[in-house]
């Protein structure tokens, strides 16, 4: 006869998994570890992304603001043409649109590495594995102010692009991108980690979500209606909307179209946070 030997500290545990207390309690305590104890560690993790992506090279940072600027220009003048507009203008929405999705694709591209090869450091100090994902966040984030910047001082000097006044909501639109960002990279960290072959699959369905979201064709002109309610459903239509207005439209968005994105956001923030808190204690033996 089998003989099972229950922790009944650890049962408890489990029971109260929903309690919106223990799960204040959890966060707060991550939150803690992060911005205290192991801040030095995410800026030491930063400063060695950004070395090793630029080690040995001639030009630096700059190879991180050409790509985007050459794709700009690329793009702009492919597409001005099929859709019979103005190259300038052409750039100008690219531009909003086309930034921010290199963010948002450049840390989910990488999220499922996020955690893999890094056990010879979790078995040897004690550390929050959230050290990481935050630590591609803010490279991410270094390289995105960095392109935003350069793009807008080129544009308005070359192209006399307006600065709308809207231009000020950006951070937070970019809030928004940031908080989604990171929901889905901790649930692709975890999930990466059971299933490998995510990792390889994730590069196909960004290169098909990237044309399935608007950043190459405005959505208004978009007419067949099925088409139009199958964009709807892609969050990062209603995030990079929030983008398209501040910085090319030069409107306020209403009310609704923050509400949308900004609850996909938190949504996603929420699953990829309890995805990683659920799986915590066994990702280290996964490795």
């Amino acid at each position: 006869m089998d003989v099972y030997i229950v922790d009944k500290q650890q049962k408890e545990s489990r029971l109260n998994c929903l309690n919106p207390l223990r799960w204040a309690q959890v966060v707060r305590r991550d939150v803690g570890e992060l911005l205290f104890r192991d801040r030095f560690v995410i800026g030491y993790q930063v400063v060695a992304n950004l070395k090793v992506r630029y080690q040995q090279s001639f030009l630096g940072v700059i190879w991180s603001l050409l790509n985007p600027i050459l794709m700009l220009g690329v793009l702009a003048v492919v597409f001005s043409q099929i859709m019979n507009r103005r190259t300038v203008d052409m750039t100008f929405y690219l531009f909003s649109g086309l930034v921010p999705w290199q963010f948002f694709n450049g840390l989910i591209s990488t999220s499922g590495k996020t955690l893999v090869g890094k056990a010879s450091i979790l078995t040897k100090i004690r550390i929050n594995k959230l050290v990481f994902p935050v630590a591609n966040l803010i490279d991410g984030l270094i390289t995105l102010m960095l392109t935003v910047v350069a793009l807008l001082i080129l544009l308005c000097l070359i192209f006399r692009m307006p600065l709308h006044p809207q231009l000020v909501l950006f951070p937070l639109a970019a809030l928004v991108l940031v908080v989604f960002s990171l929901g889905l990279s901790l649930f692709l960290m975890v999930a990466t980690i059971y299933f490998r072959d995510l990792e390889h699959m994730m590069s196909v369905v960004l290169r098909g979500w990237y044309f399935f979201t608007p950043i190459l064709y405005p959505i208004d002109r978009i007419t067949n209606p099925k088409i139009l309610a199958a964009l709807n459903l892609n969050p990062m239509t209603h995030i990079l909307r929030l983008f398209q207005k501040c910085i090319y439209a030069g409107q306020w968005p209403t009310a609704m179209e923050w509400a949308i994105p900004s609850v996909i956001a938190v949504s996603m923030l929420v699953i990829g946070y309890i995805t990683y808190k659920s799986r915590e204690d066994d990702l280290i033996f996964r490795l």
